[in-house]
């Protein structure tokens, strides 16, 4: 009777093991604009630039691609901001890293920029990516003036004077820019899968007592 209990208890807590993984999801590009038509906003020391997005499911933003160039040796810091009634970024920042150049620097959409902690994203919410030139000389972001992107849009800060968003003059009708971008986030489990965690956990208890018995 011990053995076959044995038996049965092992199969229990492998199965139980091997679901715990797949609760947590790997991260996911939720957003992204790519164009490769090699358009680019320029931003300067002291001046912010951002890209606004719509989040597409509920999770943690653990990081982003972004596809910009720098002049010279500095800073700059890359931030995920509040978004306000307008649809502008606030000066409220709800996670950032500071990315340190030694020269002249080209970032692909290929690369990694990482946040120190999670953010927390819900889908629905609209949020800004902005990109500050603490102690670059100067920059450009790449993207294009289709408006493309429906979930944000460009904006642009000039020293501290007031977030603006830029249509190309030359489009009839005037169109929105969109900077490329990508956002990777790990979901939050639905709901009934942490139901069936708590179901699996609740067996094994109550396979530990019988076990006992």
């Amino acid at each position: 009777m011990k053995n076959t209990r044995a038996v049965i208890v092992l199969v229990c807590l492998s199965a139980f093991i091997g679901f715990i993984p797949s609760i947590w999801a790997d991260p996911i590009i939720d957003q992204s604009f790519i164009d490769p038509n090699s358009s680019s906003a320029a931003f300067f020391q002291s001046f912010e630039l951002g890209q606004t997005f719509t989040a597409g499911v509920t999770g943690e933003l653990i990081g982003v691609n972004l596809n910009f160039s720098t002049t010279g040796a500095g800073t700059l810091d890359v931030s995920i901001r509040s978004v306000d009634a307008a649809g502008a970024p606030t000066s409220t920042i709800l996670g950032s890293t500071t990315i340190t150049t030694s020269g002249n620097t080209y970032f692909l959409l290929s690369e990694f920029i990482g946040f120190p902690s999670a953010i927390a994203s819900v889908a629905g919410q609209q949020y800004a990516i902005v990109i500050t030139a603490e102690t670059i000389y100067n920059g450009a972001w790449f993207g294009y003036h289709e408006d493309s992107y429906a979930g944000g849009k460009q904006w642009a800060n000039f020293g501290g004077s007031g977030w603006y968003h830029y249509e190309d003059p030359y489009d009839d009708p005037p169109r929105s820019w969109d900077l490329n971008f990508r956002t990777h986030v790990i979901p939050t489990p639905e709901p009934g899968i942490l139901i069936l965690l708590g179901i699996s956990m609740a067996s094994v208890v109550g396979l530990k007592r019988w076990w006992k018995e």
